[in-house]
C-alpha cells in the first residue's frame, strides 16, 4: 500500500470531518463544513481532495498502515498474538469505527483490508510457494479476513466490550476448535 505522505492541511481537514460527523450526518456534511471547521478554503480543499470519501479513505488509509507494526511488536506470530494486536488495534480506535457504524461506513475502513493480505502473504509467509495450499490462499485469507471483520461488529455492539486478549482466545477457540 502506498500510503501518500499526510500533510498539515491534510490532517486539518480529516480531523474537521471527523469533528462534523459527531454533529450530523454524514450525507449533510458539504465541503464547506469541512473547509471552514478546518479553517481552510474550499480551493485548499479541492487541491488534496476531490470529495469528503477522499478525506476519509485518506483517514482509513493512515490507520490501517498502523496494524502491522502492532503486529510485529508481539515478536513471534502466531494466531493468538496477530488478534491481540489486531484487537488492540480496534480498541485504540474504537471511537472511529463506532462513528463510522453509526454512518453506515464501515466499508471505507474494510475496503483497505486488502493491504492486510498484501501483510500476510508478503511478510508473515514470505518463503511460501504460491500453490501451498493448492491456489486457495487467496480464499484463505479472505474468509479470515472478513471473519475477523464480522467479529469485530460484533464485539462494537457488546456492552461491556470483551479484552483484546478474551477477543484472542475467543478467536483460536474458533478456528482451531478446541479451547486454550
Amino acid at each position: 500500500m502506498n500510503t501518500r505522505k499526510i500533510t498539515r492541511s491534510d490532517k486539518w481537514f480529516m480531523d474537521a470531518l471527523l469533528q462534523l460527523m459527531k454533529m450530523k450526518p454524514y450525507n449533510k456534511i458539504k465541503i464547506t463544513d469541512i473547509a471552514g471547521k478546518a479553517d481552510l478554503n474550499c480551493r485548499t480543499f479541492y487541491r488534496h481532495f476531490n470529495s469528503k470519501d477522499d478525506v476519509l479513505k485518506l483517514y482509513c488509509e493512515s490507520l490501517v498502515a498502523e496494524l502491522p507494526d502492532m503486529i510485529f511488536q508481539k515478536g513471534t506470530l502466531t494466531m493468538y498474538s496477530v488478534t491481540v494486536s489486531y484487537f488492540e488495534f480496534c480498541e485504540k480506535n474504537v471511537d472511529f469505527l463506532l462513528l463510522l457504524k453509526k454512518h453506515g461506513l464501515t466499508y471505507f475502513l474494510l475496503d483497505h483490508y486488502d493491504h492486510l493480505r498484501e501483510l500476510v502473504k508478503n511478510q508473515i509467509k514470505p518463503n511460501a510457494s504460491a500453490d501451498e495450499y493448492g491456489g486457495r490462499t487467496p480464499y484463505m485469507f479472505a474468509f479470515i479476513l472478513g471473519g475477523y471483520w464480522n467479529i469485530v461488529n460484533q464485539w462494537l455492539l457488546d456492552t461491556p466490550r470483551k479484552s483484546p486478549e478474551e477477543m484472542a482466545r475467543i478467536v483460536v477457540e474458533i478456528i482451531f476448535e478446541k479451547n486454550i
